[in-house]
């Protein structure tokens, strides 16, 4: 047999779906023993969950924080720009107001 029949024959058509290939094959679950994790790990874990939970709770309290602070920021530089606009507002009707009574006199 020479090269080529030998590949003809141990090559997988193109077609064919990988899955269907033996080393894509998932191995078998009675081929991998199942050890119990021991409780010692078992506890370590939870902890770690727990702490992670927390960790993620105070960078979200963190964040609140400061969004509510540039919020609050944003409000009270709105509320002067409002307040500016009142005091320029009043002033420009007071110029006009005066130089109508000059106007007058």
């Amino acid at each position: 047999m020479d090269l080529r029949e030998h590949l003809d024959k141990t090559e997988t058509p193109v077609h064919q779906d990988k899955m269907e290939r033996p080393e894509h094959q998932e191995p078998d679950q009675e081929a991998i023993p199942v050890q119990p994790v021991p409780q010692d790990l078992q506890e370590l874990l939870v902890r770690l969950v727990r702490t992670a939970v927390a960790m993620e709770s105070v960078h979200q309290d963190h964040q609140d924080h400061l969004v509510d602070q540039v919020t609050t920021g944003d409000q009270e530089v709105q509320e002067h720009q409002d307040s500016l606009e009142s005091v320029e507002l009043l002033d420009q009707m007071l110029h006009t107001a005066h130089a109508r009574e000059e106007a007058v006199f």
